[in-house]
């Protein structure tokens, strides 16, 4: 089971973004890499660097906390290490450029798991607490500052404006 709400934003929101992060819990970047050590990032110098977007850009939020329990696994055919979203309590930050606008403009979504499996049966195990109230709060402080568009999708202040 997940959660999940679609955006469009532009790089002018990423700001107002980043301060709602860093302001709960030490909130972190965390990155698939060529390595499976993760690495932690301040989170506007690598939300920024990802903008434009070009083909699309895939990034996880995390507690700092939570750091230890994020798991990663191999892609052979990629030769890197990514982040094992379903098992991990990470917050996925999907964007990808809408051309309709020149790329002005991303689309998105914020996608947690609420529950997982434990790796070794199909039981399903839940996130803790802390995690999901956590999660479910970034994306509530998105439904409610940002304006929800005809199709469902929210709109960042400056993308309502595009």
């Amino acid at each position: 089971m997940g959660r999940q709400i679609g955006f469009r934003l532009t790089v002018v929101d990423l700001e107002v973004l980043d301060e709602r992060l860093q302001s709960h819990d030490g909130v972190v970047l965390v990155q698939p890499q060529p390595t499976p050590d993760l690495v932690i990032s301040p989170t506007q110098e690598t939300v920024r660097s990802s903008w434009p977007v070009g083909e699309f850009s895939l990034q996880f939020f995390a507690r700092r906390e939570d750091i230890p329990a994020v798991f990663t696994h191999h892609v052979p055919t990629q030769d890197q290490w990514l982040v094992s979203q379903t098992r991990s309590p990470v917050v996925e930050f999907f964007l990808m450029e809408d051309h309709r606008t020149s790329g002005a403009v991303a689309g998105g979504r914020f996608y947690f798991s609420t529950t997982f499996t434990d790796g070794t049966s199909i039981t399903l195990v839940k996130h803790r607490a802390e995690f999901v109230r956590w999660a479910d709060s970034l994306l509530s402080w998105a439904r409610r500052t940002w304006t929800k568009g005809d199709d469902g999708v929210y709109l960042s202040p400056s993308a309502a404006r595009v």
